[in-house]
């Protein structure tokens, strides 16, 4: 696991921040897999996260390919975190029923992408990692062209984007294949002007 290429580090900091690659893909997946099953405990069933898990999973292996997926990594070059964006319809868009809430889907419109693969390793929370990732992820976004970030919230996660300036009300459930029934909620966040946002992504 490399540390240094493309790693943001913050003195006073005990992680590195850097942009993840394919061959980070298993490691993450295993951080992202245990945050959900010990985190999520205090929001769902059991059955709920091991249904998540198995139908949606936590990384695509696609969203990693776009490059907007940032992961933190501790002085031994583990993965305590990670976070991104993407333009890309997520897979759980594909489960949408009328009447459910369940995702953003795809963001066809210019400037208008989705916050993906959030986790902090279980752990390790509230110790600045998630703020830190997403800090980034904001600042990769503004530089792509982006002006409005969204997302679908597990409730674990929803008073950390809110801290964050993330806002909405529109509350649901993420319905899988199986009938397992996940509560959730839909935030966005402007990060930048429209206008500034378009200039950018002309550039």
């Amino acid at each position: 696991m490399v540390l240094t290429l493309g790693a943001t580090v913050e003195a006073g900091r005990n992680f590195v921040i850097r942009k993840a690659t394919i061959d980070d893909i298993l490691c993450v997946r295993t951080m992202q897999m245990r945050a959900m099953s010990l985190t999520g405990a205090r929001y769902y069933s059991r059955g709920e996260i091991d249904s998540f898990l198995r139908h949606i999973g936590t990384l695509e292996e696609a969203i990693v390919a776009e490059g907007h997926v940032f992961i933190a990594l501790d002085r031994d070059g583990q993965v305590i975190g990670s976070g991104g964006w993407s333009r890309l319809a997520p897979c759980y868009a594909r489960f949408t029923k009328a009447g459910e809430i369940v995702a953003t889907g795809g963001n066809p419109v210019p400037g208008v992408a989705t916050i993906r693969s959030m986790f902090v390793a279980p752990e390790l929370g509230r110790r600045g990692i998630g703020r830190a990732i997403m800090r980034e992820v904001e600042v990769d976004a503004r530089e792509w062209g982006m002006f409005l970030l969204r997302l679908t919230a597990m409730l674990s996660a929803e008073r950390f984007y809110r801290a964050l300036g993330y806002a909405g009300e529109a509350r649901g459930h993420m319905r899988l294949p199986d009938g397992a029934r996940l509560g959730c909620v839909r935030l966005e966040k402007l990060i930048a002007a429209h206008e500034t946002a378009t200039n950018a992504s002309a550039a």
